[in-house]
């Protein structure tokens, strides 16, 4: 198997993430400008350190001699950066940008500059946190994904194998989602239900459901795809795909084209750049806070003593909006209470709520380069006031995705048709 070799640089992360990753993929750490490995000692210097005894100043000068930060740094490192990609045929690569570092990405804007807007990279914002690991692992996993995909080309030609049937499983933080499709992609069931306190409980009642549902055995299903925060616990399934790719594949086969999917869930929120093919151009997440998510929406809407329907209706007869300034779920919970008590209005917080999400939101579609048209998945999708807010922040309509709520299950039973194709189309290759 050729190694997929994704240069790396940037400051130090956490190794977890990538060791476990890399592998799944074929994949090859190649490091150029990185900090640490820049810094590194060398051989020479370590077997000088083991046999004298070197003064304080004499280490001090050795690795201040290094430079291995970009600001003191020329321009010289970085058309080397350049052309060692271009030597080693690197098919992307990953910038590690520990939280205040802001000079890393200059050198992503240079790669891009020179290699084009097309070839992969990666930014990556941590602050050396364990529990950023799971919110690292998703960026790697989409990113790794769509490099991978551009290499395979369109699947959907020629014979298809013996199974019947793809189910989909999207584990998410509220909700559980699964989507039954046969061979030729055409939906014959789904199913929504709470996730509760257990990802694989949910997944496996709600497979049994499904099944139950479309009339279909167990024995007839050919794959398994699980997606979302949870689809590493869901043991079950055959393979597990990040939610990126799943929702591009999702409202790719519903819109037929492609565009910038928004999609805010629970606990999540995702700007997506689709082609015409389905595949990631661009993605960014906010997925470190509450902010701008379904759960600060529900926290909100509790605070004001309304539920969400109440809430969306109540934003969109406002005539006017108070401003929010606060995005953090606790702050602006207690901002609410202040608003309340100098006499606004629900309709006037409700509708200033939804316009500062719309502003968030608009920010990250704007970080992937997105371009009408515009669509929404996701459960907060079905609050008409976001869409309405997001339409004016956006300056074009936004158009809600049919049964937006398992957009990504769906995506992944797409995924088990194309993997099925691959695989027989593999199988007939070295049989010929």
């Amino acid at each position: 198997m050729t190694s997929l070799k994704i240069g790396i640089i940037g400051s130090n992360v956490a190794d977890a993430p990538f060791e476990k990753v890399f592998p799944r993929f074929g994949a090859e750490k190649v490091f150029l400008n990185h900090c640490l490995d820049k810094c590194r000692m060398d051989e020479a210097f370590l077997a000088r350190l083991s046999a004298e005894k070197l003064s304080f100043e004499e280490i001090a000068r050795y690795y201040v001699e290094r430079s291995c930060c970009p600001r003191m740094n020329d321009e010289t490192y970085k058309k080397a950066m350049v052309e060692r990609i271009k030597e080693e045929s690197l098919k992307g690569v990953i910038v590690n940008t520990l939280k205040f570092c802001d000079f890393y990405p200059f050198d992503q804007m240079y790669i891009r500059k020179e290699l084009g807007e097309s070839f992969p990279v990666l930014n990556v914002e941590h602050d050396l946190m364990s529990k950023d690991e799971g919110q690292i692992m998703t960026r790697l996993e989409a990113f790794l994904e769509s490099i991978k995909k551009k290499g395979m080309g369109s699947r959907g030609q020629g014979q298809k194998k013996n199974g019947r049937y793809f189910v989909g499983i999207d584990s998410g933080s509220h909700a559980t989602k699964l989507v039954m499709v046969d061979k030729d992609c055409k939906v014959l069931a789904d199913e929504i239900l709470s996730t509760g306190t257990s990802v694989k409980e949910a997944a496996g009642k709600g497979f049994e459901s499904i099944l139950k549902k479309a009339g279909v055995s167990k024995d007839d299903v050919s794959l398994i795809i699980a997606t979302g925060y949870g689809r590493n616990s869901i043991d079950f399934a055959n393979e597990s795909v990040t939610e990126i790719t799943c929702h591009a594949l999702g409202a790719h086969s519903i819109l037929k084209g492609g565009g910038t999917l928004i999609d805010i869930g629970g606990q999540d929120s995702k700007a997506i750049k689709i082609n015409k093919d389905g595949g990631v151009i661009k993605f960014v997440m906010n997925d470190k806070c509450a902010a701008g998510t379904g759960r600060f929406l529900e926290v909100i809407a509790d605070r004001l003593e309304m539920d969400l329907e109440e809430f969306a209706r109540l934003a969109i007869k406002a005539k006017e909006g108070v401003s929010v300034s606060s995005m953090c779920s606790v702050f602006a919970e207690s901002e609410v209470i202040s608003l309340i008590a100098a006499g606004n209005t629900r309709e006037e917080i409700s509708k200033g709520i939804h316009e500062s999400i719309a502003s968030r939101t608009s920010s990250l579609i704007k970080r992937v380069d997105g371009e009408p048209p515009y669509y929404m998945s996701g459960g907060v999708a079905k609050n008409m006031a976001m869409v309405k807010e997001l339409s004016e922040s956006l300056g074009e309509n936004v158009k809600v995705i049919e049964n937006p709520q398992t957009v990504g299950a769906l995506g992944a039973a797409i995924h088990g048709v194309r993997l099925d194709f691959l695989t027989l189309d593999l199988k007939s290759r070295s049989q010929a």
